[in-house]
Protein backbone atom coordinates (compact mmCIF):
# COMPACT_ATOMS: atom_id res chain seq x y z
CA UNK A 1 0.00 0.00 0.00
CA UNK A 2 1.55 3.10 -1.18
CA UNK A 3 1.55 6.38 1.53
CA UNK A 4 0.98 9.95 0.27
CA UNK A 5 2.40 12.67 2.06
CA UNK A 6 0.14 15.97 2.38
CA UNK A 7 1.65 18.38 0.06
CA UNK A 8 0.55 21.58 -0.95
CA UNK A 9 0.69 24.14 -4.06
CA UNK A 10 -0.11 27.75 -4.45
CA UNK A 11 -0.18 29.42 -7.99
CA UNK A 12 1.95 31.93 -8.77
CA UNK A 13 0.72 33.33 -12.02
CA UNK A 14 -2.82 34.38 -13.49
CA UNK A 15 -4.45 33.71 -16.23
CA UNK A 16 -3.26 35.94 -18.89
CA UNK A 17 0.06 36.40 -18.23
CA UNK A 18 2.54 35.93 -20.48
CA UNK A 19 5.44 33.88 -19.02
CA UNK A 20 8.99 33.49 -20.68
CA UNK A 21 11.36 30.32 -20.59
CA UNK A 22 12.01 29.34 -16.83
CA UNK A 23 9.49 31.77 -15.00
CA UNK A 24 8.09 29.90 -12.16
CA UNK A 25 4.33 28.44 -12.69
CA UNK A 26 3.59 26.84 -9.22
CA UNK A 27 5.38 26.80 -5.92
CA UNK A 28 5.08 23.14 -4.14
CA UNK A 29 5.11 23.19 -0.31
CA UNK A 30 5.81 20.27 1.45
CA UNK A 31 6.33 20.36 5.45
CA UNK A 32 7.89 16.90 5.28
CA UNK A 33 11.13 18.28 4.61
CA UNK A 34 11.85 22.06 5.02
CA UNK A 35 15.55 24.19 4.39
CA UNK A 36 16.83 26.63 6.81
CA UNK A 37 19.16 29.49 5.46
CA UNK A 38 20.75 31.13 8.80
CA UNK A 39 23.12 34.29 7.81
CA UNK A 40 26.28 34.38 9.87
CA UNK A 41 28.74 37.30 9.41
CA UNK A 42 31.41 36.69 7.07
CA UNK A 43 34.51 37.05 9.41
CA UNK A 44 33.68 33.19 10.19
CA UNK A 45 32.68 32.27 7.41
CA UNK A 46 35.73 30.26 6.76
CA UNK A 47 35.04 28.33 10.02
CA UNK A 48 31.82 27.52 8.57
CA UNK A 49 31.61 23.88 6.93
CA UNK A 50 28.73 20.95 6.11
CA UNK A 51 28.64 18.48 8.29
CA UNK A 52 28.66 20.54 11.47
CA UNK A 53 25.99 20.26 14.16
CA UNK A 54 23.17 22.90 13.85
CA UNK A 55 20.63 23.51 16.67
CA UNK A 56 17.61 25.38 15.31
CA UNK A 57 14.28 26.41 16.94
CA UNK A 58 11.42 28.07 15.50
CA UNK A 59 8.31 30.03 17.29
CA UNK A 60 6.13 27.38 15.91
CA UNK A 61 7.49 24.45 17.82
CA UNK A 62 8.77 24.14 21.12
CA UNK A 63 11.02 21.79 20.24
CA UNK A 64 14.99 22.12 19.38
CA UNK A 65 16.08 20.56 16.20
CA UNK A 66 19.43 19.41 16.13
CA UNK A 67 21.03 18.93 12.26
CA UNK A 68 24.04 19.54 10.13
CA UNK A 69 24.80 21.99 7.64
CA UNK A 70 23.61 20.81 4.50
CA UNK A 71 25.46 22.99 2.17
CA UNK A 72 26.81 27.11 2.66
CA UNK A 73 25.88 29.03 -0.34
CA UNK A 74 29.26 29.67 -2.07
CA UNK A 75 28.99 33.34 -2.38
CA UNK A 76 28.80 36.16 0.40
CA UNK A 77 25.34 38.14 0.11
CA UNK A 78 26.09 41.41 -1.55
CA UNK A 79 23.85 43.75 0.73
CA UNK A 80 24.21 41.84 4.01
CA UNK A 81 28.04 40.22 3.96
CA UNK A 82 26.62 37.17 5.35
CA UNK A 83 27.19 33.36 4.33
CA UNK A 84 23.89 31.38 3.88
CA UNK A 85 24.44 28.52 5.76
CA UNK A 86 21.77 25.97 4.83
CA UNK A 87 20.49 23.40 7.19
CA UNK A 88 17.58 20.34 6.21
CA UNK A 89 14.20 19.44 8.90
CA UNK A 90 13.01 16.83 8.17
CA UNK A 91 9.59 15.45 9.38
CA UNK A 92 9.24 17.96 12.30
CA UNK A 93 5.56 18.66 13.39
CA UNK A 94 4.85 22.13 14.08
CA UNK A 95 7.67 23.46 11.63
CA UNK A 96 6.00 25.82 9.24
CA UNK A 97 7.02 26.61 5.66
CA UNK A 98 8.11 30.20 5.64
CA UNK A 99 8.82 30.66 9.32
CA UNK A 100 11.52 32.46 11.49
CA UNK A 101 14.22 30.09 12.37
CA UNK A 102 16.87 30.81 14.63
CA UNK A 103 20.29 28.85 14.81
CA UNK A 104 23.11 28.04 16.46
CA UNK A 105 26.41 26.04 14.70
CA UNK A 106 28.61 24.53 17.18
CA UNK A 107 31.98 24.92 16.38
CA UNK A 108 33.48 23.01 18.95
CA UNK A 109 32.30 20.88 21.88
CA UNK A 110 34.59 20.76 25.56
CA UNK A 111 34.06 17.81 28.07
CA UNK A 112 33.81 20.42 30.73
CA UNK A 113 34.75 23.92 30.50
CA UNK A 114 34.75 26.63 33.19
CA UNK A 115 31.74 29.17 32.86
CA UNK A 116 30.93 32.49 34.24
CA UNK A 117 27.71 35.24 33.89
CA UNK A 118 29.27 37.68 31.76
CA UNK A 119 28.66 40.93 34.21
CA UNK A 120 31.69 39.07 35.87
CA UNK A 121 33.88 39.59 33.83
CA UNK A 122 35.46 43.52 33.94
CA UNK A 123 37.99 45.27 31.34
CA UNK A 124 40.84 47.01 33.34
CA UNK A 125 44.34 48.39 32.03
CA UNK A 126 45.61 44.44 33.24
CA UNK A 127 43.37 43.46 30.52
CA UNK A 128 40.30 41.68 31.57
CA UNK A 129 39.52 40.53 35.18
CA UNK A 130 37.60 38.58 37.41
CA UNK A 131 37.17 39.10 41.09
CA UNK A 132 37.80 36.38 43.21
CA UNK A 133 36.52 36.06 46.85
CA UNK A 134 38.72 34.77 49.27
CA UNK A 135 37.94 35.42 53.42
CA UNK A 136 35.99 38.32 52.60
CA UNK A 137 38.58 40.06 50.40
CA UNK A 138 38.22 40.43 46.70
CA UNK A 139 41.27 39.84 44.25
CA UNK A 140 41.63 40.66 40.94
CA UNK A 141 42.49 37.67 38.72
CA UNK A 142 43.60 38.51 35.15
CA UNK A 143 42.03 35.97 32.97
CA UNK A 144 42.02 34.41 29.05
CA UNK A 145 38.36 34.41 27.92
CA UNK A 146 37.08 31.86 24.96
CA UNK A 147 33.86 31.41 23.45
CA UNK A 148 30.71 33.64 24.55
CA UNK A 149 27.26 31.92 24.61
CA UNK A 150 23.76 32.68 26.51
CA UNK A 151 25.06 35.19 29.00
CA UNK A 152 28.25 33.08 30.15
CA UNK A 153 31.82 33.17 28.80
CA UNK A 154 34.10 30.37 28.67
CA UNK A 155 37.51 30.94 31.16
CA UNK A 156 40.89 28.94 29.62
CA UNK A 157 43.19 30.56 32.27
CA UNK A 158 43.07 32.25 35.33
CA UNK A 159 40.70 30.90 37.66
CA UNK A 160 40.22 27.58 39.52
CA UNK A 161 37.32 25.50 39.12
CA UNK A 162 35.92 25.78 42.56
CA UNK A 163 36.56 29.61 43.46
CA UNK A 164 34.12 31.74 43.99
CA UNK A 165 33.73 34.91 41.67
CA UNK A 166 31.79 38.50 42.38
CA UNK A 167 28.99 38.87 39.88
CA UNK A 168 26.58 41.77 40.74
CA UNK A 169 28.89 45.07 41.13
CA UNK A 170 32.40 43.38 39.85
CA UNK A 171 32.78 46.73 38.03
CA UNK A 172 32.91 48.81 41.13
CA UNK A 173 35.71 46.89 42.52
CA UNK A 174 39.35 46.66 42.68
CA UNK A 175 42.02 44.59 43.81
CA UNK A 176 41.74 43.71 47.81
CA UNK A 177 38.82 45.37 48.66
CA UNK A 178 37.08 44.17 51.45
CA UNK A 179 33.64 42.65 50.42
CA UNK A 180 30.68 41.23 52.60
CA UNK A 181 28.90 38.17 50.86
CA UNK A 182 24.49 38.32 51.11
CA UNK A 183 21.91 35.92 50.34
Amino acid sequence: MAQWKRVWSARVISAGDYLKMGDPIMQIISKQKLRAHLPFPEHIGARLKPGLKVRLTTPTSPKTVETVIAELKPMIAEGSRTVDVIADVVDEPGWQPGATVSGTVVLGEASSALMIPEQSLVLRPAGEVVYVVRDGIAYQSVVKTGYRNNGLIELLEGLQPNESVVVDGAGFLTDKTPVTITK
